[in-house]
This record gives C-alpha cells, structure tokens and sequence, in this order.
C-alpha cells in the first residue's frame, strides 16, 4: 500500500542508527533487553534513540501524514 511504500522511504532517509533501531524494535519486534544485547548501548540509549528515531520520522512522513 502506499502507506507502507511512505514508511519504507521515510527509514531509508534515517541516520544508519536511526534505521537500525527502528528496524529492531519495530520490524523484528525485538525487546528493549534484546536491542541492548545486539547493539552493545544501555536501555537509556536504546529508548533515546528510538525517541529520536520516531521523531524524525514523522517529520520526513509529515507530508504524507498532513493529507
């Protein structure tokens, strides 16, 4: 659908650790504790950059989102 085709290129317009994180947490469906492990970062971390993440995201979807 043309949602998921927004969502796909607003993450591909992400920093790396952006994507990564979302696609962690989002697509893989992975816990806190399980992000920490993969990546090496602590939880504080973890949720500051899916905050982040999440953040920028909806400025790049902003258009898509605003119809």
């Amino acid at each position: 659908s043309l949602l998921i085709e927004q969502i796909q290129a607003g993450l591909e317009a992400l920093a790396p650790d952006f994507k990564e994180i979302m696609i962690l947490r989002y697509v893989e469906e992975l816990t806190y504790d399980e992000i920490t492990g993969i990546l090496k970062i602590n939880q504080g971390t973890v949720k500051s950059r899916i905050h982040r993440a999440r953040q920028e995201l909806k400025k790049v979807l902003s258009d898509y989102l605003s119809r």
